[in-house]
């Protein structure tokens, strides 16, 4: 997730060869396409300097790998088998629960679709695939894709956890910050639309903590209320809150881990998360009727 990568390879005849990737350069225009920021090394510059410059407007981290071909596509290969599987599971997730929305007409799940899609759209940028397949020459949403794809997936997540917990009737303050908070996202939803990655991508990550705080909290007074529809919620909220405070953790200190399964922690932690959203919405359905049938029973007598 870098603007501009740029190589410098010297040759023998001290000739300067450069090649360029990154963000700002349309998939056409590299030399690999990938979804990461490959390009190959000139003969002639073997036992030659290389120097290397890095550019970006949001955080800079990057490795530098050297490797043989080969093993690119081998790796690749394997790569693309799990994260197949976790955008599979995902294309699922979101088709079932759009079938079920037809029968049961329930805004909850129109905003948790939302979530989900925009989730899916947040974590193939994270990852470099949308650039690859979705918008292979679209620079605009390479660079701001990040910032845009998960604020409008926070702003989903936002409307569903106030409907789904009802907190305009439980808690009508929380409610209301709630509302701040939703209007927080459209902002920087404007932001990233406008080109300000830099703004966005600092309020994005301001923003993301505050208001998974402030979820938490909400969640700690729901259980200590014993009230059903939190337990569902809390569960998979935790879930993601953990594994969020550990790949922070990892990225932030230079613990040694393996890069992929690093990668991986937070997409295998945002499935399940999503999945207990599911359970959760089909236990307040499960409620719903036993709520209706009871209404019913009692009309009869």
């Amino acid at each position: 997730n870098i603007d501009s990568v740029t190589f410098y390879f010297v040759l023998p005849n001290g000739q300067i060869v450069e090649k360029r990737t990154g963000h700002m350069i349309p998939m056409s225009l590299r030399e690999i396409k990938h979804r990461n920021y490959v390009v190959e090394i000139p003969k002639d510059n073997f036992g030659y300097p290389i120097y290397l410059k890095v550019k970006s407007d949001i955080s800079l981290q990057f490795a530098v790998n050297l490797i043989p071909e080969s093993e690119i596509r081998e790796k690749d290969y394997t790569e693309q088998w799990v994260y197949g599987l976790f955008f599979g599971s995902l294309g699922l997730i979101l088709i079932y629960n759009l079938a079920i929305s037809f029968f049961v007409r329930d805004i909850n799940y129109v905003y948790y679709l939302g979530y989900v899609f925009f989730f899916g759209l947040g974590q193939m940028s994270l990852l470099g695939f949308s650039q690859f397949f979705l918008f292979p020459e679209l620079t605009f949403f390479m660079r701001s894709g990040i910032s845009l794809f998960f604020s409008t997936s926070l702003l989903f997540f936002g409307l569903f956890t106030n409907s789904f917990l009802k907190l305009n009737k439980r808690l009508p303050i929380a409610s209301r910050l709630m509302h701040v908070m939703i209007g927080a996202f459209i902002i920087n939803i404007v932001f990233s639309l406008s080109g300000q990655i830099y703004l966005a991508s600092i309020i994005l990550s301001w923003l993301t903590t505050i208001f998974a705080l402030f979820v938490l909290s909400l969640i700690i007074l729901g259980f200590y209320k014993r009230i059903r529809s939190f337990y569902y919620f809390g569960a998979a909220f935790i879930i993601l809150m953990t594994s969020s405070i550990v790949y922070s953790l990892l990225k932030v200190f230079t613990i040694e881990t393996n890069s992929f399964l690093e990668e991986m922690l937070f997409p295998i932690a945002s499935l399940a998360d999503i999945t207990l959203f599911s359970f959760a919405l089909a236990d307040r359905i499960q409620l719903l009727r036993l709520d209706k049938d009871r209404a019913e029973a009692q009309v009869m007598r």
